[in-house]
């Protein structure tokens, strides 16, 4: 299990705030709770923790013009404000654009404990960790209840192996802010002999967090609690339907309720999945015994599947077809073999990734999945249709928007492709859907439109060759335009 709980601290991110955001985010609905972060920051531009979420929720779905755009009109507007240097900052994508602003909310106000904090994320980013621990406990003397500082400290502590360091900062983090699910984490994971007792007060503390009942679950399953390890593997469910520790963990508490698993195997489970990162060849023997010793639980040939999956996919299929026979309503199993017959037999992999599917509509990967097996399977018109409905539940998947066109453009609907590219667009001002929509554009004959998105994107990527395009694309407008109307007898408007 601590092994478990120490990879969850060495990826902290930007902490979300909590409320109808963070419900929305977990319901799947981004394109609703952009809106609402964007509608509270307008509303609160005074309030920074509503600017940090939505600056961070834009950022995270590859959206940084707008916040850039606003709070570069702020800085001219209030340029002796240092929360709004240190907003520019945070939405800044580049390490000197980002330290150059928290640099000068430091020199307006030398105690701005969030600018020291962002000072100490893009230490962390370099991997000086020494140099980001000082810095975030710079910005905790002078502001103690910053939850993001004391994650970071965390997970630099952690990441340059600094165990009792490590401990005493979760500690102190409890205190300070007892809902942070990291400082839990750690404190259960750095401390073994009292992890019951710190995970049941992390329920109380930071039960809003998926992470802290996952955890939990592992915990009770080390103990041989399984029907409690259920029921807190279910509740993480219900916050973060998509929690991969969650979803083991629940797997596992069937197989033990079952009788098919015992303590003894799930933890020499976790223990051969923690081998596989730096001995696989170790893991699959590990794997061999496991099935031996427990044939009837799905979750050792699932686990020696992945395993086999890059080398030998044929075992590995026939791994997965043994964790289906034992558990056929197995959706991980299911979802498995669909993704492993994508190239093999993507038909099959189309039915079982859409049977999942069914059950979990909120789920972006396996959505993405389908459309492409759809379209391998020879299903164009089916995988259109899929990547349809996956960007109008996950509008700013730029991998969907990109399937959709495509597919379109194979159906030969290069008008309907150069419309989703359009408003796309609108949505993701992202340079590959430039290009996409650029080329789309150029195909359904909207020369102008064509040369207008190439200049963007050679501005977006700072390629010259794409200004080349669209000059050649406006000298082609212009000679067409340029064509008597008796050499265009169908009256057809030009583009």
């Amino acid at each position: 299990m601590h092994r478990l709980l120490l990879g969850l601290l060495l990826l902290v991110a930007p902490l979300a705030h909590a409320g109808r955001v963070d419900d929305l985010l977990s319901a799947g609905k981004v394109a609703e709770a952009i809106e609402t972060a964007r509608r509270e920051a307008r509303g609160h531009p005074a309030d920074v923790a509503l600017q940090e979420q939505w600056i961070d929720l834009l950022l995270s779905v590859g959206l940084p013009d707008e916040p850039q755009r606003v709070l570069a009109e702020r800085a001219r507007t209030a340029p002796d404000d240092p929360d709004v240097h240190y907003l520019v900052g945070r939405a800044a994508t580049s390490i000197a654009d980002s330290t150059a602003a928290y640099e000068r909310a430091l020199r307006l106000d030398p105690d701005h404990a969030r600018a020291y904090m962002g000072l100490g994320a893009l230490a962390r980013a370099r991997g000086a960790w020494r140099e980001a621990a000082e810095l975030y406990q710079r910005a905790l003397k002078l502001d103690a209840t910053l939850a993001e500082a004391w994650a970071g400290l965390l997970a630099s502590a952690v990441a340059g192996g600094d165990r009792p360091t490590a401990l005493q900062v979760a500690q102190a983090a409890c205190k300070q802010v007892p809902t942070l699910a990291e400082a839990w984490l750690a404190r259960a994971a750095y401390d073994p002999a009292n992890a019951g007792a710190t995970l049941d007060e992390a329920v109380r503390q930071a039960g809003q967090d998926a992470r802290v009942h996952a955890a939990r679950a592992e915990y009770l399953l080390g103990t041989g609690q399984a029907a409690a390890a259920a029921r807190e593997a279910d509740t993480a469910l219900r916050l973060d339907p998509l929690h991969s520790g969650a979803i083991l963990a629940r797997m596992f508490a069937t197989s033990m309720a079952a009788g098919t698993l015992d303590v003894a195997g799930y933890r020499a489970l976790v223990d051969a999945r923690a081998l596989e990162a730096t001995d696989a060849a170790g893991a699959r023997t590990a794997y061999d015994g496991l099935i031996a010793r427990y044939p009837r639980t799905p979750l050792t040939w699932m686990a020696r599947a992945g395993v086999l999956a890059p080398r030998d996919p044929t075992a590995a299929q026939a791994d997965l077809e043994r964790a289906l026979a034992l558990d056929p309503d197995n959706d991980e199993a299911t979802a498995a073999l669909g993704m492993l017959l994508q190239g093999r037999d993507p038909a099959r992999a189309a039915t079982l990734l859409g049977t999942v599917l069914a059950h979990r509509p909120y789920d972006p990967t396996l959505t993405r999945a389908h459309a492409l097996a759809l379209g391998k399977a020879g299903d164009v018109p089916g995988a259109a249709a899929a990547a349809a409905a996956g960007e109008k539940r996950f509008p700013y998947d730029l991998q969907l928007v990109l399937l959709r066109m495509g597919y379109l453009v194979q159906l030969g609907d290069r008008e309907g492709a150069w419309q989703a590219g359009r408003a796309a667009l609108e949505r993701m001002p992202d340079p590959r859907v430039t290009l996409a929509a650029a080329a789309a554009a150029r195909d359904a004959g909207h020369l102008r439109d064509a040369a207008d998105l190439f200049d963007r994107a050679a501005t977006q990527t700072g390629k010259p060759a794409f200004a080349e395009t669209a000059k050649a694309l406006r000298r082609q407008a212009a000679q067409a335009e340029a064509v008597p109307a008796e050499a265009n007898p169908t009256g057809a408007p030009r583009r």
